[in-house]
């Protein structure tokens, strides 16, 4: 069985794709912990324990097979030798349809309207059709992030159905976490 070549970095004029690290677990916390950012993850993290439970979990898919593999994230750090992620880009599962396969990603809002939630996903995206699959690749988004569905859209990505936010179909849209908030939106990359 392929394994990926590690570790994984990826670089860009002015930010660098590479391997989560469990012990800035602290960071994480804080960047997950972002009202721009919590409000549009599916999980949330209440405590220490519980982020560093979560990024050994994902540590572990970097070692996986490839075929084995459930999630990859990559933070997205400063080139210029900052050490705290400033992002993520995300390749895994859709959850409501574990057949299909998604990109997500998250920005600190210092680093947004700047383009690099845009390359950060072109480059995840480029990575994970070079070493993972080049099956199709989906994307969720919040019909009311207006700037993530822009950069979806910038990086291939077209809408195939709005969801009406009652029910879960292949190749729908995801359920509301919550009764009474809307669906999400199901992209696929063309």
């Amino acid at each position: 069985m392929s394994h990926l070549t590690r570790p994984i970095v990826i670089r860009d004029d002015a930010f660098t794709l590479r391997e989560i690290e469990p012990a800035q677990a602290a960071e994480w916390l804080e960047l997950m912990s972002l009202p721009p950012i919590v409000e549009f993850l599916p999980d949330r993290f209440d405590s220490l324990d519980e982020i560093t439970g979560a990024l050994n979990w994902l540590v572990a898919n970097y070692s996986m097979p490839v075929a084995e593999i459930v999630r990859i994230t990559l933070g997205v750090h400063p080139t210029d030798g900052g050490e705290a992620p400033r992002g993520f880009v995300t390749f895994g599962p859709l959850p409501e349809d574990e057949s299909l396969r998604e990109i997500g990603y998250a920005v600190h809002p210092d680093w947004q309207h700047r383009g690099i939630a845009t390359r950060a996903a072109q480059l995840m995206i480029g990575w994970v059709r070079e070493s993972i699959t080049t099956e199709p690749l989906f994307a969720t988004v919040d019909p009311a992030n207006g700037a993530s569905r822009r950069v979806l859209e910038k990086v291939g990505f077209r809408e195939l159905r709005e969801s009406d936010g009652r029910e879960t179909v292949k190749c729908g849209a995801t359920r509301p976490r919550n009764p009474g908030e809307r669906g999400n939106l199901l992209l696929r990359l063309q």
